[in-house]
């Protein structure tokens, strides 16, 4: 699988560019011949749900999936056209593949260029079908508990936003940390693995060099 999102912020122009970016989730010799096409792609979405909370200033919740509903697919993909109005919503730093799930930042430029910034998300969804997880992955209400209760609305929360600039996250055990343009950090509860062990660290591959 190969996982990437859409868009850049390298001069002035990116910044007032409202194009709709997209996040991609690529199974690299999956159901169709090469290339691989969007057309053969399982298109998900995101949609803003009403915030309860003092600690986030915005929450997402995605698609869920349904049965066989990947079934002869290349993969998936997300548009950043969550509102009405495109705001150049995009992906600038690589993903992560932590406790089940696939974990991407994005990046809401700021209109005015008299007031550079702007604000951004923390998008977690199943790494093989783009949707909505099946448990609770960020500790909504800040009890620093995962349970039923991190849900809103009967919804699993598969976003969230701090109202500013996000760096890539990292993971210290069960906290996600991220800091804010100001230099602030916010950090949050998530599962800290399967069945609540540590993601171990591995090896991922290996080159014998010989002089």
């Amino acid at each position: 699988w190969l996982f990437f999102g859409t868009g850049k912020l390298f001069d002035l122009a990116d910044v007032s560019d409202v194009q709709v970016q997209s996040w991609y989730g690529l199974k690299i010799g999956g159901a169709s011949s090469q290339p691989i096409l969007k057309s053969n792609l399982k298109q998900r979405s995101l949609r803003n749900i009403t915030n309860t909370s003092a600690y986030y200033s915005a929450v997402r919740a995605a698609d869920e999936a349904t049965a066989n509903d990947m079934n002869g697919k290349d993969g998936w993909f997300i548009d950043f056209n969550i509102s009405s109005n495109s705001t150049g919503e995009r992906i600038l730093v690589p993903n992560i593949l932590r406790s089940g799930a696939l974990v991407g930042t994005t990046y809401i430029p700021e209109a005015s260029t008299c007031s550079p910034g702007g604000s951004g998300f923390i998008i977690a969804v199943d790494p093989f079908t783009g949707a909505a997880l099946t448990d609770p992955y960020f500790d909504y209400n800040n009890d620093n508990k995962l349970d039923s209760n991190d849900r809103l609305t009967a919804a699993i929360i598969s976003g969230i936003s701090f109202g500013d600039v996000l760096s890539k996250p990292i993971f210290v055990d069960d906290q996600l940390v991220t800091q804010l343009e100001g230099g602030d950090l916010e950090s949050v509860k998530v599962p800290a693995g399967v069945a609540g062990v540590a993601d171990p660290l591995k090896r991922m591959s290996w080159r014998e060099i010989r002089q």
